[in-house]
């Protein structure tokens, strides 16, 4: 499984930009080796890194870190990560007051940042349902990560009163219950 540059320059943003340098230099001395690597050399957005040393590590540290092991916590990175997508190299994905255009995109859109996910969505009115298998390394940190992500890109779609819940979460994948009310 493997993880763009765009996901990991995003956590590593974040970090710089929450918890400061002194919080930034605490979190890299806590990476391994090999994850202390990717995130010390430049961070390519187009290239694909694997997914446990890149990503999942990095982000069970900073959860660890500075969240106290919450791993609901992360949907704050998650948000940060599509507020930066969203309205940067990805805003081609939002259409205010419709909702359905970006859940209709999810496949894509998690295509562009994990390799090689399947993903469908299904929508009925006012709820989705997102269906991620074939996602080797599914952990609870990054589940958190995604829901923030999908809660945010549906607030840039103008919907209020937004639940992102997981079900079915396990190694391989998972799957996410969504429900809000456009304006």
């Amino acid at each position: 499984m493997e993880v763009k540059g765009t996901a990991i320059a995003s956590l590593s943003s974040f970090i710089k930009e929450k918890f400061k340098d002194d919080g930034y230099k605490k979190w890299i001395e806590s990476l391994s080796t090999e994850s202390k690597t990717v995130y010390t050399e430049v961070i390519l957005p187009s290239n694909w890194y694997p997914l446990t040393v890149a990503y999942s590590e990095p982000l069970n540290i900073a959860c660890d870190l500075f969240y106290k092991k919450n791993a609901s916590s992360m949907k704050e990175s998650g948000k940060y990560s599509a507020e930066s997508a969203l309205k940067g190299v990805y805003k081609v994905f939002i259409k205010p007051g419709s909702p359905d255009y970006i859940i209709n995109k999810a496949p894509l859109i998690l295509q562009a940042y994990f390799k090689p996910p399947l993903v469908t969505s299904q929508i009925n009115g006012s709820t989705a349902l997102i269906k991620i298998s074939n996602f080797t390394g599914m952990t609870h940190v990054i589940e958190h990560r995604l829901i923030g992500w999908i809660e945010h890109a549906l607030e840039l779609s103008n919907c209020t009163g937004i639940t992102v819940t997981a079900a079915n979460s396990n190694a391989n994948g998972i799957d996410f219950n969504l429900k809000w009310h456009s304006k």
